[in-house]
């Protein structure tokens, strides 16, 4: 058992899939349409 020793690896690993859910979250519009317009000119020319 070496939690104190990976205390700041966990917190990391608990931190990180947070913050990519707050950011989804706060922003999922904005970010769609950039992908999508970035996205569609690859599936055309495929």
């Amino acid at each position: 058992m070496s939690l104190p020793l990976d205390d700041g690896k966990s917190q990391m690993m608990t931190r990180a899939p947070c913050r990519a859910k707050r950011l989804a979250q706060a922003r999922p519009k904005p970010a769609a349409p950039p992908v999508m317009s970035a996205v569609k000119p690859f599936i055309i020319s495929a």
